[in-house]
């Protein structure tokens, strides 16, 4: 099993490179030369999990320490 981290600043990106990055590995994965074991994506983000947003409020004092 593989992990990718995508970290950036809010709206850097994140989830749009996500998404194609998801789409690029299906397709390799779907593609008739592939020969390896059957895998599947899953893309995990804060929405996915019905993580709020306000849950990171108070992270800044801890990393500017």
């Amino acid at each position: 099993m593989a992990l990718i981290t995508i970290s950036g600043y809010p709206a850097s990106g994140k989830t749009r490179r996500a998404e194609q990055l998801q789409a690029l590995l299906e397709r390799k994965l779907e593609d008739p030369s592939y020969e390896g074991p059957q895998l599947k994506v899953v893309v995990l983000s804060d929405d996915a999990l019905h993580i709020k947003r306000d849950v990171y409020d108070g992270m800044l004092k801890y990393i500017n320490s």
